[in-house]
């Protein structure tokens, strides 16, 4: 109960944290951070593709695949995949209205797709934290042996550091967006371990 309580806090904590973040730079000229990341733009544009690629439904749909394949042949269940999909959902519906809240304009001079929408806060970037750091939490509470473990944690813990780069480098985002992206999806990330917790099939303890 008290894990709960800690978690409920602590996600409270980071959308309190993002919101204030959010009011202060919705509307106001681009704090300085925010300029010096367009120096960003264009530089490893390929790379930087590939990785805000790995943010879109189909990219992580297969993830979603590929844990609960494993989950399967592991434990026997698809507990935490079902459980990590769901959440990834439902916060990126709270991205959406968040986003609407404060009507952030996007930068003009994307390299790549145009999504619709408003600027703050990354929804890629709060997947990055949300779904590649659950997709981390399970190769860490798989009981892999530890040089599989090792190699398997590298991709999705490249993905969590590439794709907020790579939106900043597309110039879909300023700085200040993907930060707030992150923070967000640290607090469903915080959500999803309470979620789990009480999911005793997806063998994650605290």
């Amino acid at each position: 109960m008290n894990g709960d309580v800690r978690l409920a806090g602590a996600a409270l904590c980071c959308f309190a944290a993002a919101w204030a973040l959010g009011a202060y730079v919705a509307h106001r000229p681009l704090a300085p951070l925010d300029v010096e990341s367009i120096a960003l733009r264009g530089r490893g544009t390929r790379l930087a593709v590939l990785f805000t690629r790995s943010g879109y439904w189909p990219a992580l749909t297969g993830m979603c695949m590929v844990v609960a394949a494993a989950e399967l042949t592991l434990r026997g269940s698809i507990a935490f995949a079902l459980v990590l999909g769901g959440v990834q959902l439902v916060a990126q519906g709270a991205c959406g209205i968040t986003k609407a809240a404060f009507k952030r304009i996007r930068p003009d001079d994307w390299l790549y797709h145009r999504e619709l929408g408003f600027s703050f806060p990354s929804g890629h970037a709060a997947t990055a934290a949300l779904f590649y750091g659950g997709v981390l939490l399970f190769v860490w509470t798989a009981s892999l042996p530890l040089a599989i473990g090792l190699l398997a944690s590298i991709v999705p813990a490249i993905i969590m550091v590439g794709i907020p780069w790579s939106r900043m480098v597309l110039s879909a985002h300023y700085a200040t967006d993907v930060i707030g992206g992150l923070i967000f999806g640290t607090g469903w990330f915080c959500l999803l371990l309470l979620v789990l917790g009480h999911f005793p099939a997806a063998h994650i303890f605290f």
